[in-house]
């Protein structure tokens, strides 16, 4: 008996050494939980993301979603969250994909968003001009036509679409589709686009309007446009006053804007502030140029956009006359986030200002004189143009003259 008992006790005791070993090993060995700073701290109720999980994991009757639909879905919703028209979530894939693009198919340019697809501009003699689409307008889906026997519309149900595949589809619209559109104060409505039309937008065109005047068409602000700006320059050495047309140009990356802009000025090209408490310190952003083009007249509408008024906006501080209409007003600078498992977050980091410290938010940018109708404001550039003499001067400041 005695033996048994001794060998029990140390059976007890060997198994609580183990016990004791396993538990430190694994407290060695498990992942350690690293609190963030305490200057960046989760929401007080973040502990419900896991306790709805926990209780989807136990208790849902069906198949567990995976968990990095779990996750993404999760991330969505908090980007969506902070309610910011410009922010979405996309893979590493897609990352190059989000920013303006030609929907040449409807003839507008667009960027994919949160909610969908925003137009940004619309081109002449388009689809999307004929059927009243405008800039900021909301495009949140789009659906098939079927034509029937009668010419009656049959509409074919599909998934709604994710903002990328939106922004695919109607930039090659395959077949004739009807888009849903959402515009600020107005009931949704929805347009019927026909499929086998596609319209290009070249970057940069230019070409003599009258002796001595040059007319400057910058369509995009890219790295295709900048680089296309040397022959363009070249083009127009003769020229002793130049009109510069950035009428339905949605902007484009920070990069090719100091490129582009280079071309046209030297000095502060903007500034820019992260966050809106104003104790942050101002940005300031500029260009070393040759001022190799210097614009007299500026023309503007509806949708010159984001970088396209930032160069507006700096050659107006400088003397150029802005003719044309209000700007879109986009005043935000985007950023992409890289996270660990390959989704970027592609958010609102910035709110630029004019080099005068001035903000076009939600306003945008106005013009000096303010023409409606495309002829109509080209030729009150013109006009200014001429009126002003730098037209006859040899002494205008464009192309270094």
């Amino acid at each position: 008996m005695r033996r048994i008992l001794f060998l029990s006790g140390l059976s007890a005791v060997a198994t609580a050494i183990a016990w004791a070993i396993g538990f430190g090993a694994a407290v060695v060995m498990s992942p350690q939980i690293i609190a963030p700073p305490e200057d960046i701290q989760p929401p007080s109720n973040f502990s419900l993301y896991g306790e709805v999980w926990r209780h989807i994991d136990t208790e849902f009757y069906g198949e567990r979603p995976d968990a990095f639909d779990i996750s993404h879905g999760a991330i969505e919703g908090v980007v969506d969250a902070i309610d910011d028209p410009w922010s979405i979530v996309v893979s590493a894939d897609d990352e190059a994909a989000v920013g303006p693009r030609l929907a040449g198919a409807i003839g507008a340019w667009i960027e994919p968003v949160s909610a969908g697809a925003r137009v940004l501009a619309v081109l002449p003699d388009s689809q999307a001009e004929a059927e009243g689409l405008q800039p900021a307008d909301l495009i949140v889906n789009a659906e098939p036509v079927e034509i029937d026997e009668d010419g009656d519309e049959d509409m074919l149900a599909v998934d709604v679409l994710e903002p990328l595949e939106l922004a695919d589809l109607l930039s090659t619209l395959p077949t004739s589709h009807m888009v849903i559109v959402v515009r600020e104060g107005e009931a949704a409505f929805s347009i019927d686009f026909e499929s086998g039309i596609d319209i290009e937008s070249e970057p940069v065109a230019h070409r003599e309007l009258q002796p001595g005047v040059g007319y400057l068409r910058l369509g995009e602000i890219t790295t295709r446009g900048a680089e296309a700006m040397a022959a363009a320059s070249e083009a127009l050495d003769g020229a002793t006053s130049l009109v510069l047309d950035l009428r339905d140009n949605p902007g484009g990356d920070l990069s090719a804007l100091e490129a582009v802009a280079a071309w046209f000025l030297d000095g502060d090209l903007y500034l820019s502030e992260a966050d809106e408490s104003g104790d942050n310190e101002e940005a300031i952003t500029s260009v070393d140029g040759k001022e190799t083009l210097v614009p007299s007249v500026v023309l503007i509408n509806r949708g010159t956009g984001g970088t396209a008024e930032i160069l507006a906006a700096a050659l107006s501080e400088r003397g150029a006359r802005l003719v044309g209409e209000t700007t879109y007003g986009r005043d935000s600078i985007q950023t992409a986030v890289s996270l660990p498992d390959g989704t970027v977050i592609r958010m609102t980091t910035k709110h630029w200002l004019t080099p005068g410290g001035v903000s076009i938010a939600e306003s945008g940018l106005s013009p000096d004189s303010e023409v409606s109708g495309r002829d109509e404001q080209l030729a009150a550039a013109i006009e200014l143009v001429l009126a002003s003499g730098a037209a006859d001067s040899s002494s205008a400041a464009t192309n270094g003259g």
